[in-house]
């Protein structure tokens, strides 16, 4: 509109389209300073804005020339070396206040902290047998969510050795077997370790 509207002989020109548009006869009449004020109103281009952790306002009293664009809020780039340290991040639904809807995928390693640590946990095997299977939990760190085990060994005792270790989650598995003797024997895993606190 204000690009039109810049003189009288323009605003005669929407009068007579208005009356046509109308079929009204008599004439329109403008208070003083009409063209003026409307000539005066800025334009404002179209624009795209990017969502952030401040406001973003679209001043009043200005024409909206082009699309105003303002970008949804996705998910693909959550991942740890995106998020900075000390910001917890939130997932939920939506009627939850500072929540993220609808996240897809995994967040690894993203919140939290890791800890190294080892441990000796005992292992009897019985008197008078040769093959012991075994299984241990594992709670070295206290209020540690998870662990991922760096080595398994076994200290103590002759004539014995360890296999098919495995380790998942806090849960430590294996096979002790024992080439000679009868009597019963005090065995440790040694066990190294990270423990994971996760940050909720």
């Amino acid at each position: 509109m204000a690009n039109y509207l810049v003189n009288d002989t323009d605003l005669a020109a929407v009068a007579d389209a208005i009356r046509a548009k109308a079929r009204a006869e008599g004439a329109l009449e403008f208070p003083d300073g009409f063209v003026s004020t409307i000539s005066g109103i800025p334009e404002k281009a179209a624009a795209t804005y990017n969502t952030s952790s401040s406001d973003q306002t679209i001043a009043a009293d200005q024409y909206l020339a082009g699309a105003q664009t303002i970008r949804g809020v996705t998910t693909e780039n959550i991942s740890a070396g995106n998020i900075k340290n000390g910001v917890t991040v939130k997932v939920g639904d939506a009627g939850s206040a500072g929540r993220i809807k609808n996240v897809t995928g995994t967040l690894r390693g993203a919140l939290g902290t890791r800890e190294e640590t080892s441990i000796l946990a005992p292992v009897t095997v019985p008197a008078n047998t040769y093959v012991y299977d075994f299984t241990k939990q594992v709670n070295a760190v206290s209020g540690a969510d998870a662990y991922l085990f760096k080595s398994i060994s076994m200290v103590g005792g002759q004539n014995v050795y360890l296999t098919n270790v495995s380790a998942d989650g806090r849960t430590v598995s294996g096979t002790i077997i024992r080439t000679s003797g009868t009597a019963a024997v005090d065995l440790y895993l040694s066990i190294a370790m990270w423990a994971y606190k996760i940050t909720p």
